[in-house]
């Protein structure tokens, strides 16, 4: 008989197999194991922030729980040697560079850490720019702040200095086709030039490090990164509101200008992947909340 989640050819386990791709975390659950299951998957899925799924076979749904106490929830934690190490790297790499900027991404609002990133940034004294899926991750009051860098496409004096860094200190910044150049791979990054310091890793040029958690990273350099006062950029220039009379229609120049004074602290802004995108990333969005549909550059 086929039954709900199975293709009727016995193999109870296909959607679970299907789904183990997406998932941080998957579990079948017995009266035996229910208990600690649910209490694994559900810390995974606030650990990594990634979906899990748990099965339950029709034939247990009606059964009583055995008694089975839960695992005691062991925190993830960073390796302290690789900690060190990666830290030192990055804070000698950003003392030594000529030119050096940070470029903070999604996952810095994904996993709650936009205060410790901003004391990154306030605490190194470097300019930093945000990518097309990132605007709104800080504060762009922020007197760091130059703006939207997205290759080719808009601020060419924003990419030019990007593009000389000799260091990029990208945090949970996601190097998609929309992120580079919204779907033209426009950007110009020199690989080795780039730190980007993710969830559960760190990627230095060329070289990955695993087992490290974001916040420990940016904690310790929150702490003890040098300031720089050296290194200035070019800001945006925004949109100016062309001027209009009552009678005329409505253009995309009159309608992306003016959304920095119609959008107030604490909006939720959600924007379509679509022509919305180019005209809203011209805009500078103060305490707002800009949520993309992020399916083409998701991880």
């Amino acid at each position: 008989m086929p039954v709900y989640h199975a293709l009727g050819n016995g193999e109870f386990d296909l959607f679970m197999k299907m789904a183990k791709h997406i998932v941080c975390a998957k579990a079948v659950l017995t009266p035996e194991n229910c208990i600690h299951e649910v209490e694994r998957v559900i810390v995974a899925a606030m650990e990594y922030r990634h979906p899990v799924y748990i099965a339950i076979p029709k034939n247990y749904v009606n059964q009583n729980v055995s008694f089975c106490p839960a695992l005691v929830k062991v925190p993830v934690k960073s390796d302290h040697e690789v900690l060190e190490e990666v830290v030192s790297i990055i804070i000698n790499k950003l003392s030594n560079s000529k030119k050096a900027c940070i470029m903070p991404g999604i996952f810095v609002d994904h996993f709650g850490l936009k205060d410790l990133t901003t004391a990154v940034v306030n605490a190194s004294g470097l300019p930093y720019v945000t990518i097309a899926m990132d605007e709104s991750v800080l504060d762009e009051t922020n007197p760091s702040y130059l703006g939207l860098y997205s290759g080719h496409f808009v601020n060419l004096e924003i990419r030019d200095f990007v593009e000389s860094c000799d260091c990029i200190l990208a945090i949970g910044t996601v190097l998609s086709d929309i992120n580079l150049g919204v779907g033209k791979f426009s950007a110009t990054l020199d690989k080795s030039h780039v730190i980007n310091i993710m969830p559960s890793e760190v990627h230095i040029g060329h070289a990955d490090y695993p087992n490290l958690k974001m916040s420990d990273v940016l904690n310790e350099l929150s702490k003890r990164l040098h300031k720089s006062t050296g290194i200035r950029g070019p800001l945006a220039k925004l949109p100016t509101i062309p001027k209009v009379d009552v009678g005329d229609l409505i253009t995309a120049d009159y309608l992306y200008a003016s959304y920095a004074t119609f959008f107030k602290p604490d909006d939720i802004i959600i924007v379509d992947l679509g022509t919305s995108i180019y005209g809203s990333s011209l805009v500078f969005y103060r305490n707002c909340l800009r949520s993309i549909d992020r399916h083409y550059g998701g991880r």
